[in-house]
């Protein structure tokens, strides 16, 4: 697609901006900012589900302290899939054009 979305979190606010090849596109739609909700379950409170990463691995404990917002993405299993084995041993700009490319098919 031609469009990138960068996402920010703040204490009280998520700020969602939109981009296309001729810059900053504006106000983004009732659809994207309920899209951008869904796939980062803005709705669900981090409090509880750091507490309860932390209980079963104490990893996550610093993980929640380092990179607050840290959210677990709703993504489709098989694009996980997918993504996950195209990452061995890649790098990004190759990642995602394997991934574009199976996307294509």
């Amino acid at each position: 697609a031609d469009t990138m979305v960068s996402v920010r979190q703040t204490p009280t606010d998520v700020y969602v901006t939109e981009w296309g090849a001729g810059g900053r596109k504006g106000a983004p739609s009732k659809e994207l900012m309920a899209s951008v909700a869904d796939l980062f379950h803005l709705k669900v409170p981090l409090v509880p589900l750091y507490e309860t990463w932390s209980k079963a691995d104490p990893k996550c404990e610093l993980l929640a302290v380092g990179y607050p917002g840290l959210r677990v993405m709703r993504q489709d299993p098989v694009e996980c899939l997918f993504s996950f084995i195209c990452s061995s041993n890649n790098n990004i700009a190759r990642i995602t054009l394997m991934i574009e490319r199976i996307s294509e098919k």
